[in-house]
């Protein structure tokens, strides 16, 4: 997608947490990809407004004012081509392309799944089912309504649900196949609040995971591993093969210190997009969400879709065999 600079608008509504503070404390507390020097050059640029009216960071706001924040966005570049795999009245499934963000999320606002989606549907009301990782590609659940989307929902906490992912990880792995569980929890020793880290099951402040680990293929110096999670961590896969000492190929968090997910963040933050000048395997982390089963939210009946591995991932195979 072409990232030309234009102007757009966003908008939040103050919640009770923020009630009665003043509007550059709302926006340092809620809205943290910027700093409070930044937003104090948003705020004298005259850029943010509540209810409709122009405001400076003094300006306090209750539970329920609308603020509007009007700047110049130029986003990094994302992948566009989501293909249809199966939709009916209630549900849309896609294959999701990589990198593409599902929402909103520091730098992406416009270039989004859900936003490209609403668009090219004209149904407003679409709504995510669940989540990837903005490099993660495959199966992707999407509702059609608001009504059906809690059910939707609901659907990833059935102890009927199965998921699978192909992963192409760093190391040739001495095993055929392998079970991984434990607690999964913050990394006391990292810097980065999203980093998680392994620790054994029943660690307190920890929350149980389990992945069902298959190795389909040992490439030279990788092995593609076919990942069912039995748990729906945030990144579980990730944490799970960095434990086993198998990182993810590509990925810039897991498998790497801090400094060198910090100088990644930096990269794209600056337009430079998923190219990081060679220093990762690849351009993104190779992860693929293959299949997903699970019970129709409006049916109930069993349901499957397969996405077919990416041409990035094939020919990386191809080329490490």
């Amino acid at each position: 997608m072409p990232s030309p600079e234009t102007e757009v608008t966003l908008t939040s509504v103050v919640g009770a947490d923020y009630s009665n503070t003043s509007l550059l404390e709302y926006l340092c507390g809620r809205f943290r990809y910027r700093t409070r020097d930044a937003w104090q050059k948003e705020l004298a640029l005259a850029r943010l407004m509540v209810n409709g009216r122009p405001a400076q960071g003094p300006t306090r706001v209750k539970k329920g004012d609308t603020v509007s924040y009007t700047a110049p966005r130029n986003e990094p570049e994302v992948a566009t081509d989501i293909r249809v795999l199966w939709e009916d009245e209630y549900l849309l499934v896609v294959n999701k392309p990589a990198p593409l963000p599902v929402h909103s999320d520091g730098v992406f606002i416009t270039h989004t799944l859900i936003n490209l989606l609403r668009q090219r549907t004209g149904n407003g009301a679409l709504n995510l089912g669940h989540r990837l990782d903005r490099e993660t590609s495959g199966v992707l659940v999407l509702s059609k309504s608001k009504p059906v989307t809690a059910k939707l929902m609901a659907a990833f906490d059935d102890q009927q649900l199965e998921k699978w992912y192909f992963a192409v990880a760093r190391g040739e792995a001495d095993f055929t196949e392998r079970l991984i569980r434990g607690g999964m929890g913050k990394d006391p020793a990292s810097v980065l609040d999203l980093r998680q880290k392994l620790y054994p099951a029943g660690t307190p402040d920890t929350k149980e995971s389990a992945t069902r680990f298959l190795v389909k293929e040992r490439l030279k110096g990788f092995t593609l591993f076919a990942c069912q999670p039995l748990t729906g961590r945030t990144n579980q896969i990730r944490v799970h093969l960095e434990a086993a000492g198998f990182p993810l190929a590509g990925d810039k968090l897991y498998g790497r210190d801090d400094s060198f997910y910090l100088e990644f963040i930096k990269h794209v933050k600056a337009g430079g997009g998923q190219d990081f000048s060679g220093k990762v395997e690849h351009p993104r982390h190779l992860l693929h969400a293959w299949k997903l089963t699970l019970r129709h939210p409006v049916s109930g009946e069993r349901v499957s879709w397969e996405a077919p591995l990416p041409k990035d991932m094939e020919d990386f195979i191809a080329a490490h065999r």
